[in-house]
């Protein structure tokens, strides 16, 4: 290979720095490659000419060899700068992991949150229960004998286990027209206290609406109902 300094210049496309020195190499086969190599920012290009070269340099050839420098490090920026530094892929693979255990140990501790009541404030809970019926007797979506029921029938929140047999239980309210309350389980809430919004307003709604309709039982007209009454809340909420 031959190569020697062509005193002809360019300007960076990456940092706009300028002069950038020619380097002239011939290859094999009378190929003809011109080096640039940027001494402020060290981006390089490796240009192939299409003729060998006549120098000095004519203005065209320069702007040609500059336009195609400048695609070249359009086609990096668009390929290679925009993927991840090595110093933030260095801590993406920990960051996951500590995503993913977060996660896990939250629904675990959720889990057995309800299997065993650890960090429950019943008073507290029953505050927030307290203000879920205020706010769904207020609501325009319900029938009169809906909000009756809100209003009179004692709701409380209960520390009592949520397993019944197999299933968990959100609520409870007895022998729908003997025992005179309804009970809130755990299971509406987080083990931190924080309400399951959606979960404890079809809570509410779904015992309610055993009060009013105590016939219907669990058949699909009474779940139609509660989905509706409970998209209603929702929507208004």
């Amino acid at each position: 290979m031959t190569e020697w300094e062509e005193p002809a210049s360019l300007i960076c496309p990456h940092c706009q720095h300028a002069p950038v020195p020619l380097e002239l190499t011939q290859g094999s086969d009378h190929t003809w490659f011109a080096t640039c190599r940027c001494p402020q920012c060290g981006e390089t290009a490796l240009l192939q000419l299409d003729a060998p070269p006549m120098l000095p340099f004519l203005p065209e050839q320069l702007d040609m060899l500059q336009a195609e420098w400048a695609e070249w490090i359009q086609m990096k920026r668009l390929h290679l700068y925009r993927r991840a530094s090595p110093q933030s892929s260095k801590y993406t693979t920990p960051f996951l992991l500590l995503i993913l255990v977060v996660s896990t140990s939250f629904f675990l501790a959720d889990h057995f949150h309800t299997l065993g009541g650890f960090f429950e404030n019943p008073s507290a809970r029953q505050v927030v229960v307290n203000q879920y019926v205020n706010r769904l007797k207020q609501m325009s979506c319900f029938s009169d004998e809906m909000k009756e029921k809100f209003r009179n029938i004692p709701i409380k929140y209960t520390a009592e286990s949520v397993y019944h047999h197999s299933f968990i239980q959100y609520g409870e309210t007895g022998k729908y027209w003997g025992e005179y309350q309804i009970k809130i389980f755990r299971s509406n809430f987080w083990f931190f206290g924080w309400p399951k919004q959606s979960q404890l307003i079809e809570t509410l709604i779904h015992e309610v609406r055993h009060r009013v309709s105590p016939g219907l039982g669990h058949s699909p007209y009474f779940f139609t109902l509660v989905r509706r009454d409970t998209a209603c809340a929702l929507q208004r909420w």
